[in-house]
């Protein structure tokens, strides 16, 4: 697979996924993708000099250095979502019509060229040995039970259980991603507590902010452990007497739990950093 001195990403995926992009997505969408991927998009230059697809797309391919290794890994969430929009459109049965056939018979067999093939499992393999992290699949689910439970339109109890099996949820993922051999029936504090023992040991700190990074570790890894108590108390799930809990106190756990969750998926988004 051509690759250009030093770079990481071969030459051939580029383009593939480029035709994929250009063909499945709109021009915002392109934008949104690459932004949410973590590449500047500076929208007043490429609205003026990009009047297609494929140009906006040639002009954020060349702002983005693929002998970088940062960038390169930024790059391949980017493949991961645009080959993850493929599926679906094929699944869906959104190429209705000859002309849109036959888009998709070129850009499985450009996908073939660079070197992208199906797993017999499905999956997608990338050439060379380049894998698609699973990082962006952890980030997207994230966001969106986040967004879900931001809307604060459940009962309390239920926003509480919700909350809980969020910030719940976040710890495994993480463990999972970073390689912490866990118990999957462990309690949430134990869980917690594994966690940001492991984020604690592996960070990286200046001598003057390593008491108060710790020590915010710690404060936040009390969010999900009491918010196991709170949930055994009065949350779903679990059996409880008397008043029914006000609406307030499950905003409030939700709300922490999507901190929580948030904070959890942007230390695990940050690829290169010591707890990896």
């Amino acid at each position: 697979m051509a690759r250009k001195p030093g770079e990481l990403i071969p030459v051939g995926l580029r383009y593939a996924i480029k035709q994929v992009l250009a063909t499945t997505h709109t021009s915002d969408e392109i934008e949104e993708l690459f932004a949410a991927s973590g590449f500047e998009v500076p929208e007043d230059e490429f609205r003026f000099e990009a009047p297609n697809r494929v140009d906006l797309l040639d002009g954020l391919h060349r702002r983005i250095s693929f002998a970088d290794r940062h960038q390169a890994e930024r790059y391949l969430v980017v493949v991961g979502r645009a080959l993850n929009d493929l599926d679906h459109m094929q699944r869906s049965k959104r190429w209705g019509d000859p002309e849109a056939e036959g888009g998709q018979t070129r850009i499985i067999a450009e996908l073939a060229d660079a070197g992208i093939k199906r797993a017999d499992d499905g999956s997608w393999v990338l050439p060379d040995g380049i894998r698609v992290s699973r990082v962006d699949e952890f980030e997207e689910s994230i966001g969106l039970a986040a967004r879900q439970l931001a809307r604060h339109d459940a009962e309390p109890e239920e926003l509480i259980g919700a909350g809980k099996d969020l910030a719940e949820g976040a710890i495994k993922a993480a463990l999972g991603l970073l390689a912490v051999p866990f118990d999957e029936k462990g309690k949430i504090p134990d869980l917690a507590a594994l966690l940001h023992d492991h984020l604690t040991r592996r960070a990286v700190t200046l001598g003057p902010t390593k008491a108060a990074q710790n020590a915010t570790l710690n404060m936040l890894r009390a969010i999900p452990q009491n918010m196991a108590s709170i949930r055994n108390a009065v949350g779903t799930g679990h059996p409880h007497a008397g008043d029914r809990p006000p609406h307030r106190l499950g905003v409030f756990v939700a709300e922490s739990a999507i901190v929580y969750a948030r904070f959890i998926s942007a230390c695990v988004a940050d690829l290169y950093a010591p707890w990896h």
